[in-house]
């Protein structure tokens, strides 16, 4: 299916191609959302259940029978997880998600707090492996964790996504967003999804998808406002919201059942509008959103012969976006963040 570029700067930018399309706006590098939360209550909770899980892991036979809700069992591991062991105030050009499950022990709705405990150190564990072996060798950092409550084989389990990657202190396309309307220059074409490398058969282990993905997630970090040495930058209560064709109309299609090939022009094009997904139409359209929340990155993947609109025979774009409320934390009180491997 050919496309036709109409390139008009410091203008809306609208792409036809075979889906139904809206207009897409261009965009700026910062975060959108720039509003700093302490949120004193939540600090109280996660130093309690802190104080909790250093309890037990010194008494390990201790017998209790204080309990807990499985909502707010699932809250504490969470929280206290990525306030302790991530790093969501770098930037990152390259990121994996890897998922594991863990048995809750449940009874009732209700957890031990002696679990709990055990939980957590198998929550490290389980995420510390993961970590290790993400495929990335330098400057590697753990961005984010996310949790939340399943069924396997009539189990409540506890299923875990980890987000590791590389740490960048720069962009890798820089440029001049009131001159240029996107990172991807001549030669940045690439195929649509599965890890298909660039048009011209080079790049593998990467695609269009991917891609776009690594030039929205790099400029996060490098739009977090400065805070000062005695303190540190957290999230909690992560909130992870999908996106797919049949929400947002605009997401990449082709008809095109031999090259699946997104030249430089139109990765600009798709990077400008999911941008406008995760930074506008998820948190004015989507219920799910939390207000107030940050966008803590994006993941993006092709997906083929996806059913949206009765159409089959088409490549699409879908993935998630995480979203949090940003804490600022005392060191004096949380310390620094740790890196899970070294601990």
């Amino acid at each position: 299916m050919k496309k036709n570029i109409f390139i008009a700067l410091a203008a809306l930018m609208t792409l036809a191609v075979s889906c139904k399309k809206n207009n897409i706006e261009k965009t700026d590098n910062g975060n959108m959302n720039p509003v700093v939360q302490t949120d004193n209550s939540s600090v109280a909770r996660l130093l309690k259940f802190k104080k909790q899980v250093e309890y037990y892991k010194a008494n390990p036979d201790v017998r209790d029978s204080e309990t807990m809700s499985i909502d707010e069992a699932v809250w504490n591991l969470e929280n206290l997880f990525n306030v302790t062991y991530t790093f969501p105030e770098y930037s990152y050009s390259g990121l994996v998600t890897q998922e594991f499950e863990l048995s809750l022990g449940a009874d009732n709705g209700r957890v031990l707090s002696s679990r709990v405990a055990a939980l957590y150190e198998e929550l490290k564990d389980g995420s510390r492996e993961l970590y290790a072996n993400d495929g990335f060798t330098e400057n590697k950092g753990f961005l984010t964790l996310h949790a939340e409550v399943g069924d396997t084989r009539g189990d409540e389990v506890l299923k875990v996504k980890v987000t590791t990657g590389e740490r960048t202190d720069t962009p890798s396309h820089e440029f001049d967003s009131l001159v240029e309307w996107g990172p991807f220059m001549e030669g940045d074409d690439w195929i649509y999804g599965n890890f298909l490398g660039k048009c011209d058969g080079t790049g593998g282990f990467s695609d269009a998808a991917q891609e776009i993905a690594r030039e929205i997630n790099e400029r996060i970090g490098l739009g977090h406002p400065s805070f000062n040495s005695g303190e540190r930058l957290a999230y909690i209560n992560r909130t992870r919201i999908p996106f797919t064709p049949n929400k947002y109309h605009d997401m990449y299609c082709t008809e095109d059942p031999e090259g699946k090939c997104i030249v430089w022009q139109d990765m600009n094009v798709y990077w400008n509008y999911y941008r406008r997904i995760a930074y506008y139409l998820i948190p004015t359209t989507d219920p799910d959103y939390i207000q107030g929340e940050e966008l803590i990155h994006v993941n993006i993947y092709g997906n083929h012969d996806y059913n949206a609109f009765d159409v089959e025979n088409k490549w699409w774009h879908e993935g998630t976006a995480e979203y949090g409320e940003r804490v600022m934390l005392d060191k004096s009180v949380f310390g620094d963040a740790v890196d899970l491997i070294e601990n």
